[in-house]
């Protein structure tokens, strides 16, 4: 039970981490020379999956003789750079067969608890060259390989055609084991994806099965062939849909859309007065242009002006105040 227990505080310190790694870096764009492609790091991805796996040891070693039991899994990946990502996933496995050899004529049921921890790489990914192609570039299906390394507590119950439990004498049911996968992430939306999966995972012990030196027939450790289906959701990636706007927030928009479009329709009352003042002026016979943008002269004699008189002009009221005062 520590073992159990120190595999959840596993999980639970790696989903910890790719969280606090998605806050601090979902809105980063990056890119990788390697791979010649823009990407985002993430988003943290969450799984949870149901399948059956088939046993292969010193009873049976294929469908023939295999019995199918359910297994359930949980976990959680995050892709750190394009085409690769790193999670892990904490599984229960049932397993069972029949026994191949009928002299022995054992019958296998056993549970696996294993945390797995792997790298997967995709096969097929988005390959951006400019940034604006991050949001259009979507690929429905990515087939994967996966390689990693995990820990397996075991708890079998072979017996023998009587009934009689075979016990052989385990000191510690754990063992390490390799898990090697292919499967594909068939994307249904930008949060949410569906995953078969295969992973075949070798183990370094010979008695998950509770036949090992004494009852097995050969020195080869123990497998079991995992087929599971998984549903990834990623809270954190970006909504494909808007969400649906409340009531109340839709009157503000409307309220606010409305006094942009009076604020548009003054404007260009404005700009259209202008423009007949401006144009009334060009028609006006009175008044020249250099061009269609500079005022020259106005030939109205009544016209007011602008001109300041000079001291050498002899009607100027300033010169005549000047005679006024004796200068």
């Amino acid at each position: 039970m520590k073992s159990l227990k120190n595999s959840f505080l596993g999980l639970l310190l790696l989903v910890t981490s790719l969280v606090s790694a998605q806050h601090h870096l979902k809105h980063n764009i990056e890119y990788s020379g390697f791979f010649d492609s823009y990407y985002y790091r993430g988003p943290i991805a969450f799984t949870g999956g149901l399948g059956s796996a088939i046993y292969g040891g010193d009873l049976c070693g294929g469908f023939g003789c295999a019995k199918f039991r359910p297994s359930l899994t949980l976990g959680g990946y995050y892709k750190l750079w394009p085409r690769v990502a790193f999670g892990a996933d904490l599984g229960i496995i049932g397993l069972g067969s029949k026994d191949k050899e009928s002299t022995r004529n054992f019958t296998y049921k056993g549970t696996n608890i294993e945390l797995m921890a792997y790298g997967r790489f995709y096969l097929m990914d988005e390959v951006v060259r400019r940034q604006p192609d991050l949001i259009k570039k979507k690929i429905t299906v990515k087939p994967f390989v996966s390689l990693g390394l995990g820990t397996v507590l075991f708890f079998p119950k072979t017996v023998d055609a009587s009934g009689q439990k075979v016990d052989e004498d385990v000191n510690l049911p754990m063992t390490l084991a390799i898990p090697i996968g292919l499967g594909l992430d068939y994307r249904i939306s930008n949060r949410i994806s569906i995953s078969p999966e295969i992973t075949f995972k070798y183990t370094f012990s010979d008695n998950i099965d509770d036949v090992g030196e004494i009852y097995g027939s050969n020195k080869a450790k123990d497998s079991y062939t995992h087929f599971n289906i998984k549903v990834i959701y990623s809270p954190f990636a970006p909504r494909q849909k808007p969400k649906k706007m409340s009531k109340h927030d839709a009157e503000i928009l409307n309220r606010n859309l409305n006094e942009m479009n009076q604020s548009n329709d003054s404007t260009r009352a404005k700009n259209d007065s202008t423009a007949k003042d401006d144009e009334d002026l060009k028609n006006d016979p009175n008044v020249k242009y250099e061009d269609d943008n500079d005022l020259l002269q106005t030939t109205d004699p009544n016209a007011p002006t602008d001109e300041i008189p000079t001291e050498t002009d002899p009607n100027s009221d300033i010169n005549k105040d000047e005679e006024n005062a004796g200068w």
